[in-house]
Formats: C-alpha cells, structure tokens, sequence
C-alpha cells in the first residue's frame, strides 16, 4: 500500500512542475513535492463535504474516483519518465545498501518506540473521532471519547483534515 501512495505522490508531483515549471533534482524532493500536492488537493475536495456534512462513503468515493483520473491522466502524459527515474532510484539503492540498511533500522527502532510509549488522551480522542466516523459514515456526528451524538460541528476537528483522509 506504502509503494501505490509513493507511486501516486510520484505522478502528482508533475503537477506543480507543470504549474511553476520546477525541475527536481531527486526522487525524493518529487515524491515529497507530490505529497503536499496530493493532500492539499484532498483538503480543496474533503473539507468542503465534511462542513456539508456529507457521509463517509460520498466523500471516498468522490476522492477516489478523482484520485483514479488524475492519476490516470499523469501516467498517460509523464510515465515515460518513470523508467528513467527507478533506474535512478535502483542505482541509488545499490551504491547506498549500508546508508538505507541504517536508515531502515532507525526507522524501526522508532516505529517500535512510539508504540510502546503512553498514547496520550489526543490520540484516543482521534481514534475515537475515526472510529466513530466509520462506524456511523459520518464525519464528526459524534464524541470521539464519549460517543454521544454532537450538536454542531466543532470546527477545531472539522479543519484537521490529515487524519479524515485516513478515514477515506
């Protein structure tokens, strides 16, 4: 799943290269370039549906169909760069095995860290707030710790769109 999200932050970051005609210098600075793309084009689509209070299924489907376009279009008018640019990012692999193997370990180390530390009241409030999203199809309907049903729509969450796109 990680590899098909690198791969679509790949593609969308022709988009600013388009729009502001910028050149990359590496793999990485495009994949990043294509994650600030991606999600600021789910926040211009998602925000506006959860404020509408549309369900979790509208917006999925809607984000997905657009993702599936974009996507396709970009594969159709940049993938011939693709071949050249993971010839790269093989050679890079092969010279740097021992820089990558540290990284990796770092990585795991942390990861491992992070989940045998205290998850704090926030993160239970977010996966509450997920949670509830999933179970009812409706953003932001209920308390995240409590599970009672919302009056309004408390816009602190309703303007966190990170993790409504891990609910999408």
């Amino acid at each position: 799943m990680l590899i098909i999200l690198f791969a679509v932050f790949y593609f969308w970051s022709n988009i600013p290269q388009k729009i502001f005609g910028i050149t990359w210098k590496t793999i990485s600075e495009k994949i990043i370039y294509g994650f600030f793309t991606y999600f600021i084009c789910f926040q211009i689509v998602a925000m506006p549906l959860v404020w509408l209070k549309r369900t979790v299924t509208e917006v999925s489907i809607l984000w997905g169909l657009i993702v599936l376009a974009v996507t396709s279009i970009l594969i159709g008018t940049k993938g011939k760069n693709l071949k050249r640019d993971m010839g790269k990012a093989v050679g890079l692999v092969r010279e740097k095995k021992v820089l990558i193997l540290m990284t990796a370990v770092v990585v795991g180390i942390t990861c491992f860290s992070v989940l045998q530390s205290y998850n704090g009241w926030d993160t239970v409030y977010y996966i509450g707030n997920m949670e509830s999203a999933l179970e009812t199809n409706h953003f932001f309907f209920y308390d995240g710790f409590a599970g009672t049903k919302l009056e309004f729509l408390n816009l602190h969450e309703a303007l966190s769109m990170f993790y409504v796109h891990f609910i999408v």
